[in-house]
């Protein structure tokens, strides 16, 4: 399957008509890139604009799969937080004993 840039940023301003022919260039793209994938893809029609989309069983496999990323990444950060706050408990220690010459 091709891939092509949806839209590019361009550092001159578009008048509406040069803003719909390019809306309308990319649509057509898009169209036709749609024709072009396998059958496993759903194509889904919203606002004249086709989406290509998985069939419906995978689009639920990556939900789960990104839930439970969440949640491991959600778990690791909960680790990093208490690490630093030890981190920093050392650090008071090291400091305190330094000053006080315990070390």
């Amino acid at each position: 399957m091709s891939t092509f840039r949806i839209l590019r940023f361009v550092e001159r301003e578009l008048s509406i008509e040069d803003y719909q022919k390019l809306l309308e260039r990319k649509r057509q793209d898009l169209l036709t890139c749609c024709r072009n994938l396998p059958q496993r893809a759903t194509v889904i029609q919203t606002c004249g604009v086709a989406v290509a989309a998985p069939k419906m069983e995978k689009q639920l496999e990556v939900v789960e799969h990104l839930d439970s990323l969440q949640e491991e990444t959600q778990h690791l950060a909960r680790i990093y937080e208490r690490k630093l706050a030890a981190l920093e408990a050392l650090k008071k220690s090291l400091l305190h004993q330094a000053f006080t010459g315990e070390l």
